[in-house]
């Protein structure tokens, strides 16, 4: 009995200092647990209302220090769409005011005579011109806005990608006439067969044989080749022209993004056409790679998948 005496208060220091023990470590590990998750909130709050430059802290490499390094991935993405979405919209306000404005002080000199009736047909043309450039604008943004709604709900076929091809140059022969360009066309066969979207593979192939005549010297060639290559259709557009500078080339897909104009045979272009390249090729799993050197010529190269007919 005197033992357990003895033994009694020493029993009731070890459950005390036990549970003390206990409860700190219970805390810590709440505070471990509960502190990021009430960062994320705070955060959270913070990014609602449109700042996106704070990140939370990552102290741990165990699950909570991964989701709070997901979470600052998430915060990255929300920070790059809003400045992409920002700069859109300032491209785009930019891109139709510019020519509502050229178009309204034309159309206000011709009425109230300070443009001479002899040159009406003149700067009417100009107006023309204007309008024509809005058209294919507001065109360029409904196919992207179109891409962009459809996800990859869009629609194969099997086609003669050569046949698209032949059909885009007809629609151009204008254009290549008026620059005296020759063609060099090297298909792989008679018949190449792919499965696409045979509308969106059309808009491609006629938006980089565009270019090329645009950014062609006068008097020179375009060389357009089809292979077969790794079980995939690779199609290249090239040209002999003005090239594309080193430091520029990666920002040419971006919507509106227009090499310097200067450099350009005729200063036009919405600086949507590449955009709309990329978009439609990655809607179709494919690659479409660039390579271009100044006052040499620039190549451009994509896959599609072969039919399986």
């Amino acid at each position: 009995k005197r033992t357990q005496e003895k033994t009694f208060p020493y029993l009731w220091i070890s459950i005390v200092i036990s549970s003390l023990l206990a409860f700190i470590l219970i805390y810590f590990m709440t505070r471990r647990l509960i502190d990021p998750i009430r960062q994320m909130n705070n955060l959270s709050k913070i990014i609602a209302a449109g700042e996106y430059t704070k990140r939370l802290k990552i102290t741990t490499k165990d699950e909570i220090g991964e989701l709070s390094e997901n979470f600052n991935k998430m915060v990255d993405a929300l920070e790059k769409n809003e400045t992409m979405r920002t700069r859109f919209v300032s491209n785009v306000s930019h891109e139709l005011r510019t020519p509502m404005t050229t178009i309204k002080g034309f159309v206000d000199g011709i009425l109230d005579g300070t443009i001479p009736e002899e040159k009406h047909t003149y700067y009417l043309n100009i107006v023309k011109d204007e309008i024509d450039r809005l058209s294919g604008v507001v065109t360029d943004l409904l196919t992207l806005s179109r891409l962009d709604a459809a996800g990859q709900n869009i629609t194969f076929e099997d086609f003669d990608v050569q046949e698209v091809i032949r059909r885009c140059i007809i629609t151009l022969e204008s254009l290549l006439v008026g620059k005296n360009l020759d063609l060099d066309i090297r298909f792989c066969s008679e018949f190449l067969y792919v499965h696409a979207n045979k509308n969106a593979i059309e808009r491609v192939i006629y938006n980089l044989l565009h270019n090329a005549i645009k950014f062609s010297y006068p008097n020179g060639v375009i060389r357009i080749i089809t292979v077969v290559e790794d079980g995939l259709a690779g199609i290249t557009v090239e040209d002999f022209g003005i090239g594309i500078p080193e430091d520029e080339l990666e920002n040419i897909w971006e919507r509106f993004y227009t090499v310097d104009k200067s450099r350009s045979m005729d200063g036009t272009g919405t600086g949507l056409g590449l955009s709309i390249i990329k978009n439609v090729i990655e809607k179709h799993n494919q690659t479409i790679t660039v390579e271009s050197q100044p006052g040499i010529g620039t190549k451009f190269h994509f896959t599609l998948a072969l039919s399986k007919q």
